[in-house]
């Protein structure tokens, strides 16, 4: 990710089935709460996955950040990784660093409110939401 900013993904809107980019720096892109589109298969690229992994992978595809995968990340490889470093670091010795390492990642795939937001992309119906909603009033 390049230094000096916050840019994530790029811009988006969602309207029905797409995103589309946005240019407003205000404007905030709503996410529906959760993404219908079909879960892709596990990459190629990325050696095969465990159990728990793919169970991950499959729940991860399911929530409103897909969207934003589905349209800037062709191909789930970084998706992939980041699933594996997941279940390393959940393991009772796992490393400082590769906990760390998923933690920054997290943010840079949106799993964090703090990244969404610093991203300009708001869930549907969550607080943050309701607190744009009383904003923009």
């Amino acid at each position: 990710m390049p230094s000096g900013g916050n840019r994530r993904f790029g811009q988006t809107q969602h309207t029905s089935e797409t995103l589309h980019r946005v240019r407003d720096p205000k404007v905030f892109t709503k996410l529906p709460r959760r993404c219908s589109r079909p879960v892709p298969e596990w990459p190629l690229s990325v050696p095969k996955p465990s159990v728990a992994e793919l169970e991950y992978w499959n729940t991860l595809w399911h929530l409103p950040q897909a969207h934003v995968w589905h349209e800037d990340l062709k191909d789930g490889s970084v998706i992939a990784l980041y699933v594996r470093q997941f279940i390393e670091a959940a393991q009772p010795r796992a490393s400082a660093q590769l906990r760390i390492n998923v933690r920054q990642a997290a943010g840079e795939l949106l799993l964090s409110p703090g990244s969404l937001m610093a991203a300009r992309y708001v869930i549907v119906d969550s607080a943050e939401d309701e607190i744009l909603k009383k904003v923009e009033q």
